[in-house]
């Protein structure tokens, strides 16, 4: 069973890790389409219109990869949930049928 208690905490760590690189690759997106509106609008290749329109866009676009990493989360937390579970029943129905036999002679 201790096993089984490994594999959740392993999880949950890897649930993190994946939050945690997410978190930051997403937020090295935000950063650099950030500044390439500010450098655009700088060397004036566009207007302070067009930067706030690619600064609504920017945001549009890392709200949906938030979301999606929120979901993808939701769905490998539900998936460990579920494989923990088996794991502790297929522990629990062998142990009950060892001890079942334990006491029956042939």
């Amino acid at each position: 069973m201790r096993d089984v208690d490994a594999m959740e905490v392993d999880n949950s760590f890897d649930i993190m890790g994946l939050h945690n690189d997410w978190s930051f690759t997403t937020m090295g997106t935000s950063n650099n389409l950030n500044r390439l509106g500010n450098v655009m609008e700088d060397v004036e290749v566009i207007t302070f219109d067009q930067k706030m329109e690619l600064k609504s866009r920017r945001r549009a676009v890392i709200d949906e990869i938030d979301e999606t990493v929120d979901e993808l989360e939701v769905t490998l937390e539900e998936i460990s949930e579920q494989n923990i579970n088996e794991a502790r029943k297929s522990i629990n129905e062998k142990f009950e049928d060892n001890t079942a036999n334990d006491g029956k002679s042939d």
